[in-house]
């Protein structure tokens, strides 16, 4: 067995540490944890990894030897959704599961820190018992070969008291398909050989696994836990430095968590070094699916350079690690070739010239420094007071790795300038920070008010003013407009001002932030709207025309503006701030080689800022103007408790005035039918009863109408969104038109439809209630067998794709393509996929197909250029958060499948965009190769992600201009 020696000082228990030479006897008990939230996670769980996690010799293996429990460790939001999912009561039949809800750790942007947490709850739950329990820790997006688990547990069972494995990664998009194949049929339990999942593997490897590749120069990561080294076509050898603990018997019962699970379990939990490294995929093979988009900011060009790999590394790795990457494990889909021994020995050259540059000293394991800024960010999150070494850590401000050097520069700093957001008048932000804390003034002067603060990522604000939840109460601004407004019912009316600090970009959720914070405040209550201008170039004032424009959005009926801050920035505060960016970034790297220059320099920037500083604060406005601004400040007074108020008394009024008219009505007789109605407009439906008679429903329409009455408004309102979007259009062809019964409502709008099905049945029953003054064509069709006879302007098939077996997507979806004629329009309708938890029994038969919002579109941008998705709840079309949409639209338009008789036009040569770092470090710029043309560069992005959506919103503009008419 390989074996793996830690260095940890004892930790006391009372059955004391078991010795490093030790074996165990087998373990009484298995328990598996797996951290898992948000519906796409959950779902690709379900669907993907949980059902190779019941092959045979995976979680029925350890039932089969051990009593077993599965603990699932998720939010409540996701908890019914889990456990009515098919393949989750499959599981539940082979062992006891367990829902244990972890909304309390669960953080946005913090998965690491969350599932170590939630780990170390489950463990600590078991008690004294838990070192005679085996604990597999697992991962949510794991594909697992067949026999993995029996072969982990065996070493369990033999006296090991944990299992580290490596794993390898591969891009989801290209890899799916494959599974999804295999998975057909096999829903509930995928049995896959270890080597058929290693060759899917390598045909589909993820772009940092190739990235770490050694002998492969094509790319490298700059931020890499790995190596490998390409044998042959089927068989790659791996050097991994962060291992996986996939089980851990726990030796002590009173360990301590400095680090993430990855760094500190193994150590903190088997003190003895009693651990076994599995080596060979045969044994143990995990793929990991993430998309190929997954830490990409970490890929660059050229092959894996040692020294800075070294440094890398140097900033991470523990005693542990470093260890780690002596061993040799083995990825193959075939038998060993005969070349292992070649690479082995390059892996260890390759190995040992990196540990020579090094850091002598590992980084501990407990007290890990990444460790201190993920409890950091973790406890700002919760609103918790953090001390001043978190508080550095919270706001991610440079450091150095000196702690001494650390200390003085810091408290040197808050000495010098203030501690944000309490700064003195030469720090560079001073007028931006005073505008906002004049605002606060009521909450710093009473101490019965309280505040919210919102905001997406830890500012000067929100940290200064975390009080452990007396008076200030912290929320991030995504999962709060994610979650349902319901899980806020008990902040209600308890808040006097709520800070809302956001980015330009984040300015776009205006209205519904505003929305949902109304509620939250007292009446009288303010919103102190908080924008930081974080453009490094600012174009003529951009931002201020940004931020008018945007703020806008805010401005509801329920919350008006009452004072506007526009905070300029003159020559003297840009000088101030960019030259002490520049300075911060000189000591980070070259601290007493720069020492001197900062100390000659900072006294003339602090001049710089001083003086700009009192002439913002004197000029600050309340219009934009044309010059630079620093920052936007606004504040929105609340009255929507008024709103509120008025509104139950009004609903009682017309409640009482109903029921006086209804005492009225029931106090008389019933008076005698006769043979016109009371009222004479009404008689018209008598002539027509007696001219053409009562019309019946259709078949499909009759069944609704016995059944479930609801249903029927339900189809007549997708119908009425249908006329309304395609009107205008000359004939329009419905696929899947059952009895058709709606499709009267969208020959209202367009002259031509014609409606076709694959049952004649149904098509029978349409042409024998046709009516002469809604002249209907049905006809008999199956869409999957090829395109329609006619070319329509429009199509529309609703309530069909979801009947339509995966097998068949692409020939449905490729005939309705070739059946729309030029510029034509597509509509589909389906129910979501959420909804089929809820739907009633006769509603979702034969639905074998159903799909989230994004998978619809995702599945149909492959077919056309633009995808427009609209979701439905009972009769009401919109365009809200699609994961509680009972159904789904989507408006199609651009066909861009290439089918017999249609040909996407192309207008020549591509645009090319590249996304490039600046030399100073400054920020971003996007080059832009036009077709015949010098390259283009345009500056000014402060981070990747502003220059990929300035990319998305330049060429969506310069394909709509330069798209040419269709022959």
């Amino acid at each position: 067995m390989n074996k793996v020696e830690f260095l940890s000082p004892a930790v006391e228990s009372d059955r004391g540490p078991v010795l490093s030479h030790e074996l165990r006897p087998p373990p009484k008990a298995a328990k598996l944890l797996l951290c898992v939230w948000g519906y796409s996670y959950v779902r690709q769980f379900l669907e993907c990894g949980l059902p190779t996690l019941l092959a045979p010799g995976n979680v029925p293996a350890l039932t089969a030897a051990l009593p077993t429990e599965f603990v699932v460790l998720t939010s409540a939001d996701d908890e019914a959704f889990i456990v009515e999912h098919p393949t989750f009561k499959c599981l539940d039949a082979i062992c006891k599961t367990t829902i244990h809800p972890i909304d309390h750790l669960i953080t946005d942007g913090n998965y690491s820190t969350t599932i170590t947490l939630a780990y170390t709850e489950a463990v600590r739950e078991v008690g004294e018992e838990m070192v005679d329990t085996c604990f597999f820790f697992l991962v949510s997006d794991y594909i697992v070969a067949d026999g993995s688990f029996a072969n982990a547990l065996e070493r369990m069972q033999r006296g090991t008291s944990a299992v580290v494995v490596g794993n390898m990664q591969v891009a989801r998009e290209s890899a799916l398909p494959w599974l999804q194949e295999r998975l057909a049929g096999n829903e509930l339990s995928l049995s896959l050989h270890p080597r058929e999942v290693m060759q899917w593997a390598l045909n589909n490897l993820h772009p940092l696994a190739l990235a770490n590749i050694v002998n492969l120069p094509f790319s490298h990561n700059t931020d890499s836990n790995r190596l490998f080294w390409r044998i042959d076509g089927n068989t790659i050898l791996g050097r991994f430095y962060l291992m996986h603990m996939l089980c851990v018997r726990p030796e002590v019962t009173d360990f301590v968590i400095g680090s993430s699970c990855d760094y500190s379990f193994i150590p903190e939990m088997c003190p003895s070094g009693n651990v076994d490294v599995i080596t060979d995929s045969d044994e143990y093979l995990v793929i990991e699916m993430q998309a190929r988009i997954h830490e990409s900011k970490f890929l660059r060009p050229g092959p894996i350079e040692v020294v800075p790999l070294a440094k890398s590394l140097s900033e991470w790795t523990t005693s542990v690690h470093r260890k780690n990457a002596n061993y040799s494990l083995f990825f193959h889909a075939d038998e060993l070739p005969p070349e292992v021994n070649r690479s082995i020995e390059q892996a260890d050259r390759f190995v040992a010239e990196v540990a020579r540059h090094l850091s002598r000293k590992p980084q501990p394991y407990r007290g890990h420094p990444y460790w201190h800024g993920a409890m950091a960010a973790f406890h700002e999150v919760a609103g918790r007071r953090l001390n001043n070494e978190e508080w550095i850590y919270a706001l991610g401000l440079p450091e150095t790795p000196n702690k001494l050097t650390n200390w003085l520069l810091w408290h040197s700093k808050f000495a010098l300038m203030g501690k944000p957001p309490h700064v003195l008048p030469w720090h560079p932000a001073w007028p931006d920070f005073q505008t906002v804390i004049r605002e606060l003034d009521s909450f710093y002067h009473d101490p019965t008010q309280r505040l919210l603060l919102l905001s997406n990522e830890p500012t000067a604000f929100s940290v200064a003013l975390a009080d452990n939840d007396e008076r200030t109460h912290r929320l991030r601004c995504r999962p709060f407009l994610k979650n349902p407004p319901e899980r806020y019912e008990r902040l209600h009316g308890k808040f006097d001002l709520c800070l809302l600090e956001l980015s330009e970009t984040d300015m776009e959720d205006g209205g519904e932030l505003t929305d949902r914070i109304v509620p939250l405040l007292k009446n009288g209550g303010r919103i102190i709207l908080f924008v930081l201008n974080r453009r490094i170039v600012d174009h003529a004032g951009e931002f201020g025309g940004s931020v008018t424009y945007q703020s806008s959005r805010f401005i509801r009926s329920a919350a008006v503006p009452t004072e506007i801050h526009f905070v300029p920035s003159n020559t003297a505060r840009r000088w101030g701030r960019n030259g002490m960016s520049k300075l911060r970034r000189w000591m980070n790297r070259h601290l007493w080689l720069t020492a001197p220059l900062t100390a000659i320099s900072a006294g003339f920037l602090l001049a710089c800022s001083f003086v700009g500083n009192l002439d913002a604060r004197r000029a600050t406005r309340r219009v934009a103007g044309r010059g630079h601004l620093s920052s936007f400040v606004m504040r929105l007074t609340v009255d929507a408790p008024k709103i509120g108020a008025s509104q139950p008394l009004s609903r009682a009024r017309a409640a009482h005035e109903r029921q006086e008219a209804l005492t009225k009505t029931t106090a008389g007789m019933l008076p005698a039918v006769t043979k016109e109605t009371r009222e004479p407009q009404y008689n018209r439906c008598l002539e027509l009863r007696d001219s053409i008679g009562l019309t019946s429903l259709g078949l499909m329409t009759n069944q609704v109408w016995y059944d479930d009455p609801r249903r029927l408004t339900f189809l007549l309102a997708r119908y009425k969104f249908v006329a309304k979007m395609l009107a205008g259009s000359r004939n329009v062809g419905e696929v899947g038109c059952g009895d058709a019964f709606g499709t009267r409502v969208v020959l209202q709008e367009i002259p031509d439809v014609t409606v076709y099905d694959f049952d004649p049945l149904f098509i029978q029953d349409v042409r024998s209630r046709r009516d002469e003054r809604w002249p209907l064509k049905a006809e008999v069709h199956d869409i999957v067998s090829g395109p329609l006879p006619r070319k329509h302007d429009a199509l529309f098939s609703l309530d069909v794709i979801e009947h339509i077996a995966p097998s068949s997507e692409h020939a449905y979806l490729a005939n309705l393509c070739n059946s729309l004629a030029e510029n034509g329009v597509l509509m589909i309708g389906t129910p979501s996929l959420e909804s089929q938890t809820y739907a009633s029994p006769p509603s979702k038969a034969g639905h074998i197909n159903c799909k989230t919002s994004s998978e619809l579109k995702a599945l149909l941008q492959k077919y056309f250029e633009h995808v427009f998705i609209f979701s439905m709840n009972d009769e009401v079309v919109h365009t809200g958060f699609s994961p509680m949409a009972h159904y789904l639209f989507a408006l199609c338009t651009g066909p861009a499948w290439e089918g017999q008789d249609f040909q996407r036009r192309s207008s020549g040569e591509a645009r090319e965009f590249a996304i490039c770092e600046a030399r100073d470090g400054s920020g971003y710029y996007v080059r832009v190769t036009h077709p015949n043309t010098e390259p283009e560069r345009i500056e000014g992005f402060a981070s990747v992600a502003d220059a990929a959506r300035w990319i998305g919103v330049r060429a969506l503009d310069w394909s709509k201009a330069e798209r040419p008419p269709f022959a």
